[in-house]
This record gives structure tokens, sequence and C-alpha cells, in this order.
């Protein structure tokens, strides 16, 4: 899943692109061997000011255009409902990736048009939950989370779920990386799982560098992030993972 931030303040430069660029960018995306683009059009990283729904659907609907007759399976990265309703009423086949953790109404909207969803966990969607920053049990507690809105989701039809267990939303480093280290335990759901490392402040604080130069060790990461059973890697980066995809999918053929 190749990241397109229509931002001009997402953490990582690299991903920031105007409308004017976005089939350009997706084009590059895709020879590199992308099979998902997620679109984004209001950062989420912490600290970031929000740009109103309006201003954020201008982006994605600019883009949505822009791309309309390139065949590419697009993602649509928002927890805003009115965008996802009117970018669902553009095009067929969209994912929704909504990072707040979900709602009733973004619920009844993808379960009500059979749309595909990522249910993302993060702290902050976990109600009265408090931070702990070295969390031993957050494991458990993500998987507890994901039952609970999966019944809620199943409630309304929705079906076609992908669960992402929230890389930098989960309270701190340690705790990313314990998630990492329990990926094999959403198995359990026998749904797709979808895992965020690239260039996030699990790399860049680790080695002591910035975003800029955390490829390396977001490919490591998500190397383990596959060992673990993801699904989906979304990725600043498309060529160079696909290359460790490639070699991954050879290492388990021949390693079971």
């Amino acid at each position: 899943m190749g990241i397109v931030n229509l931002t001009d303040d997402s953490f990582f430069a690299g991903s920031r692109v105007g409308v004017d660029g976005v089939s350009e960018r997706v084009a590059q995306m895709l020879a590199d061997g992308a099979d998902i683009i997620d679109l984004g059009g209001c950062s989420t990283r912490p600290g970031a000011e929000l740009v109103s729904e309006e201003q954020e659907w201008q982006r994605i609907e600019g883009a949505m255009k822009s791309l309309a007759q390139r065949e590419c399976r697009l993602s649509i990265d928002t927890y805003r409902v009115g965008v996802a309703e009117r970018a669902l009423q553009m095009r067929d086949g969209l994912i929704i990736n909504d990072i707040s953790g979900g709602s009733e109404a973004m619920f009844e909207l993808v379960g009500g048009c059979g749309a595909e969803y990522v249910l993302t966990h993060s702290v902050g969607a976990e109600r009265g939950a408090s931070v702990v920053a070295d969390d031993a049990d957050i494991v458990c507690r993500v998987c507890r989370f994901f039952e609970s809105r999966l019944a809620e989701l199943q409630r309304y039809g929705a079906e076609r779920v992908i669960l992402d267990v929230g890389i930098g939303f989960s309270g701190s480093v340690e705790n990313d990386f314990r998630l990492l280290g329990g990926l094999s335990e959403f198995a359990r759901f026998g749904l797709p799982v979808l895992v965020g490392v690239s260039r996030k402040r699990l790399v860049w604080q680790t080695i002591g560098a910035s975003a800029e130069e955390a490829l390396g060790g977001s490919l490591v990461l998500g190397w383990q992030a596959l060992m673990g059973g993801a699904t989906i890697l979304r990725t600043h980066d498309i060529a160079p993972t696909r290359q460790m995809f490639e070699i991954f999918e050879r290492y388990k053929a021949l390693n079971g």
C-alpha cells in the first residue's frame, strides 16, 4: 500500500504531493509494484493542525478526479464519515482506511454499501483507557479492542474488514515493538492484517536518525511484520519494499 499524502505537513516530506502531481506519483508507485494507493487529505501525525472537513474533501476529490481513468485499487485515509461517504459515491471498490478506531456512523456507512474497511487500534479509541508507556498487556488489549469493534461492525453488516494494530498510535515506541512481536496473535480473527512501520518514530528514534534516514530500519521491521503474519504493508517506499517482499516470499517458500 503506497502512501500519498495530499498535505503540506505530513511527518515525512517525501510522501507529500499536491493534487497536480498525484497522477505522476501514482503512476510511478504502480510501476514500482504498489497494489493499493492510499490517499490522505488530512495529516494524522501527533500535533498536526487539523484541516476542515471541506478542505480535506477538496484534496481527496481532486486526487480522485485525476485518477479517474487509471486502473488501480484506491484507499481513502480518513476518519471523517462525510469524506468517506462522498468518496464512496465517486468510485466503486474503495477501501476506507480509518485511523480513529471507528464510530457507529462510519460502521453504518461501510456496512450499508459493503465497502472494505480498515479498523485501526489506537489508545485514544479505547473508551476510558489510560496510556501505559510500556504495557506488557498491549497485545491482549488490542485483541479485546478488535473483538468489541468487530462485533459492532457485524451488527451493521460490515464484513470486509482489515485489521491495523496501529503502530504509532499505541502510546509509546515500547508498545509498538510489543505489538510487532505479538502480531501472530491477531491471526485468530481470520482477517487481513495491515501494518504501517514506514519511517515512523519507532524506527528513527531507535537508530537516532531522521525520518529521511529511516528506510533501512523500516525494511527490517517490514520483514518482521511479514514474519508475524501481516498481509499488507503500508509504505512510503514502494520499490525497495517490493524487493524485500519478493525475497521474503522466496524465503517462506523454502522454509515454510
